[in-house]
């Protein structure tokens, strides 16, 4: 399963620049555009490490402002910028599938490959049309959704995207589906979240221990330093030496993280 990091600028290009070049990331053109024109090239100018961009249209965020993305101007961008991009979607017009399938006609016709989204609330219909003409799409419009009803959706749509198997027909990518319940419960080929960035705000790091996710606090900042296995400093001098040597294998250090 291929994991985009949802960008956040400088936390971003550290993590590719300095020790991670195979860090895969998710912009938003929107969010682009909408923080600052010069954005774009400062995102896009730092190759090689920039190798698994993905691009998302963020039709999403700007329809919960209330702001049109024009067309137009967005194709302009993708193919300005399309050899850097290892994935970009379709501008999708919430609520309105007929005309997402404009947009995506518009841009194959326009000689780019656009990955179509199927958006909760929609007719299985867009679905099964996307099924028998893609063989990488994306499902999306679940971010006001608990996990309960995102699970309850993807439930009943697996049987068009799944053999009897449960093995997917298609690849499928989940936008804002990097909890781990949904990761593991569906065979994403893609997926992406902000939800990464939570366990570091807070000094944090995301470890596999003892067959599940665990967030062990590093940082000396934290209040937890006082809670036997919360902190790692309240750990065995055994199992400290486990999460280091879990950090080195990813290309950190621990005592950088602990500062």
């Amino acid at each position: 399963m291929k994991v985009y990091l949802v960008s956040v600028g400088r936390v971003i290009s550290e993590l590719t620049k300095a020790r991670r070049p195979h860090v895969r990331e998710l912009i938003s053109y929107f969010e682009l555009c909408r923080k600052s024109p010069h954005r774009v090239e400062q995102v896009l100018s730092q190759k090689p490490w920039r190798l698994n961009l993905f691009l998302d249209s963020g039709a999403f965020s700007a329809y919960t402002r209330k702001v049109r993305i024009d067309l137009d101007k967005y194709i302009r961008f993708v193919h300005a910028y399309k050899s850097e991009l290892s994935v970009y979607a379709n501008l999708d017009v919430i609520g309105e599938p007929s005309k997402s399938w404009e947009n995506q006609l518009e841009m194959e016709r326009q000689g780019l490959a656009p990955l179509p989204c199927f958006h909760y609330g929609e007719d299985v219909l867009w679905l099964k049309r996307y099924v028998d003409r893609y063989e990488y799409f994306a499902f999306g419009g679940m971010v006001p959704l608990n996990g309960e009803e995102q699970a309850r959706w993807l439930d009943g749509l697996m049987p068009f995207v799944c053999d009897a198997g449960g093995n997917p027909l298609r690849k499928f990518h989940g936008f804002g589906t990097c909890g781990s319940n949904l990761l593991f419960r569906y065979p994403w080929y893609s997926a992406d979240s902000t939800a990464w960035m939570v366990g570091g705000r807070w000094g944090g790091i995301l470890l596999w221990w003892g067959g599940q996710q665990v967030t062990f606090k590093v940082a000396e900042r934290c209040a937890e330093r006082s809670f036997v296995g919360k902190h790692i400093s309240t750990l065995a001098k055994a199992e400290q030496r486990v999460v280091s040597a879990m950090v080195e294998v990813e290309g950190f250090c621990l005592e950088d993280l602990m500062k």
